[in-house]
């Protein structure tokens, strides 16, 4: 969760109250999806995969790559 200062509360200013989430950095990315990194670029360069470039990174947000994941699902789910 965003945390504002106290003198900001106490001004009356509005206080944010979005939970925001570190973006993913390659290896994470490849670990969650079990690809290799060349593998994952490759993903990327073709425009495959939801990702953002921040600077000269790329950048996976996870709640993206859980629906990009879930939506290129083929067949049945499967239960562990």
């Amino acid at each position: 969760m965003i945390r504002q200062p106290r003198a900001d509360l106490e001004r009356g200013l509005p206080v944010a109250s979005v939970s925001i989430q570190p973006l993913w950095n390659v290896l994470q990315a490849c670990q969650f999806l079990h690809i290799s990194r060349n593998g994952l670029y490759i993903a990327c360069r073709e425009g495959r995969i939801p990702h953002y470039k921040v600077g000269g990174s790329i950048r996976f947000d996870p709640d993206e790559l859980r629906g990009w994941l879930e939506s290129n699902r083929r067949g049945p789910a499967v239960r562990p």
